[in-house]
């Protein structure tokens, strides 16, 4: 939500300008931030070459966004795990949900390896004879810049996909029901079939969709993995969102909460230590984002505490002892724990890679290790 102040902005077109811009900016004792998609309210590095190989795998740089490179592979007949948002850098060094996780398993599940710039400014190629690999991989934004990355791609079994929205008038559901949704009620439907390339249209976060346009917002999201839904703690997160996007003087009008329960099965079948990824073990994604024209810090406080009062409700009815929130949605007041994961291990190895790759802590403007 703050906007960095740059004093010079540097647009690569190739892997050693990336090189030799580390290397200035180490030489005068500059600091300097690497920008991507749009999850942490940032601009593209720009996009650049695609190339697929032997039919498992594609070469992509650094910069590509998520409906770019589904389109270039749908053209071969083939698919990969992207985000769902189109406008969103494919590189999900956090981890990254998609579509297709219930088959392959997260973003940078599919990493094959990477070329990386490191803050002493010398590029090397990272993979699984790497230990830094496993880091790349659900923390990457903490040690270095990526420049194209190689990843699995599939063929495309199942082009076809439906969908249909149900819209319901603004009450709670009693527990009682049980009856499947269309016996609740609701108050329109609308049911339509495409492929997948329409289901980012369909769910509004398309190339064309406000989400995807530079429209001078802030968008602070308050996220928190869940392993199950606790209708009683749904019921006054609705209430308070009600009341905060609904009243005659709200700033949070264009508001939403999202509810994002991706399939699991590609996700489980891969180890929990296998990745600096921490959250194999949840369901769902639950995020409110709070959309609003800036207007000075007491506002700014405001959606702060309005966004943490909704998630603490959520946390405090899961009955978990941490707080669990991915990264790539993070606000920023939450700790390095909750980003990736409690487990002292975890924390230990990260820890540990920081000290060998980054010991100066140059790559810590974004959700920082320590």
């Amino acid at each position: 939500m703050d906007v960095p102040v740059a004093n010079v902005v540097v647009v690569p077109g190739t892997e050693n300008d990336v090189v030799e811009t580390v290397k200035f900016a180490n030489g005068h004792s500059l600091p300097f931030l690497a920008t991507n998609g749009v999850h942490g309210s940032i601009s593209t590095l720009g996009k650049m070459t695609l190339i697929a190989k032997n039919g498992t795998t594609a070469t992509i740089g650094g910069g590509i966004r998520s409906r770019n490179l589904t389109d270039a592979l749908w053209a071969a007949g083939k698919q990969t795990v992207t985000g769902t948002c189109e406008c969103v850098g494919y590189l999900a060094l956090g981890g990254g949900h998609g579509w297709l996780q219930g088959h392959h398993g997260l973003v940078s599940d599919q990493f094959v390896s990477m070329k990386v710039v490191l803050a002493n400014g010398s590029l090397i190629t990272v993979d699984e004879k790497s230990d830094l690999f496993w880091a790349m991989k659900g923390a990457g934004h903490n040690f270095g810049i990526v420049t194209s990355v190689t990843s699995k791609i599939y063929d495309i079994q199942q082009p076809n996909y439906a969908i249909e929205t149900l819209i319901f008038k603004g009450v709670t559901v009693d527990a009682a029901h049980t009856a499947p949704f269309k016996k609740i009620g609701p108050i329109a439907t609308q049911a339509l079939n495409g492929t997948y390339l329409d289901l980012a249209k369909w769910t509004g976060i398309s190339l064309a969709d406000v989400p995807c346009q530079k429209t001078g917002n802030a968008n602070p999201r308050f996220p928190i993995y869940l392993k199950l839904y606790n209708a009683t703690a749904q019921k006054p997160v609705y209430d308070l969102f009600r009341q905060a996007t609904t009243n005659a003087s709200t700033p949070f009008s264009n508001s939403l909460f999202m509810f994002e329960g991706y399939s699991q099965g590609g996700v489980k079948a891969i180890s929990d230590d296998a990745t600096a990824f921490a959250y194999r073990a949840d369901n769902l994604l639950v995020a409110p984002l709070l959309t609003y024209t800036p207007n000075g810090t007491a506002l700014d406080a405001f959606a702060s505490k309005l966004g943490n009062q909704m998630r603490n409700i959520l946390y405090e009815g899961s009955g978990e002892t941490s707080l669990n929130t991915y990264v790539n949605y993070a606000y920023g007041d939450e700790t390095p724990v909750a980003w990736y994961g409690s487990e002292s291990w975890r924390q230990e190895r990260l820890h540990a890679l920081k000290e060998d790759f980054d010991s100066k802590g140059q790559f810590s403007f974004y959700a920082p290790i320590a």
